[in-house]
């Protein structure tokens, strides 16, 4: 129980601060590596897989900074739900800014009056909210691992205090 509510704790101060240029390029990498990765799949040698891994890193890169945006300028609101809150919104934000992402480059599609597929935001979707979660998880682990160097922190200044 206890460590349950040192997680919420840890998540309700420090999940959603992705503010840090740090955690943005770690953010970015990370999904770039995994689109470098799916682009592979049926790709028709190394000129395929380059253009694949370049397309769809022109969708990814906006998915991933508006997510960051959100998250960064929401920090306080998201914060302060409950853990399962937390999750949502960092899903329902993936898919959400998936779709986005994924509406803005149909914009710029060589043949927009090409046939419409089948429920064209379903894969943006479901990837932004895949990849959202593992970044969320990510974040988690992150706070846990920066809560016994943060409560030494005050631990060392409040004793400075006492005895100075």
């Amino acid at each position: 129980m206890a460590d349950a509510r040192g997680l919420a704790a840890v998540s309700a101060t420090s999940a959603f601060d992705v503010c840090h240029v740090g955690v943005v390029l770690r953010a970015l990498l990370f999904v770039h590596a995994v689109v470098a990765l799916g682009a592979g799949f049926g790709a028709p040698g190394l000129e395929g897989w380059a253009l694949r891994a370049a397309n769809a890193s022109a969708v990814v890169l906006p998915a991933v900074l508006l997510w960051l945006v959100i998250g960064c300028g929401a920090k306080r609101l998201l914060g302060g739900l409950p853990l399962a809150g937390q999750w949502l919104a960092a899903v329902l934000l993936g898919g959400a800014c998936g779709i986005a992402a994924a509406w803005l480059a149909s914009l710029f599609e060589a043949d927009p009056l090409a046939p419409a597929r089948v429920m064209p935001w379903l894969a943006p979707a479901l990837a932004g909210a895949a990849l959202s979660a593992a970044i969320f998880q990510w974040l988690l682990m992150r706070g846990q691992a920066l809560l016994p160097a943060q409560t030494s922190a005050r631990l060392a200044e409040l004793q400075s205090r006492i005895r100075p």
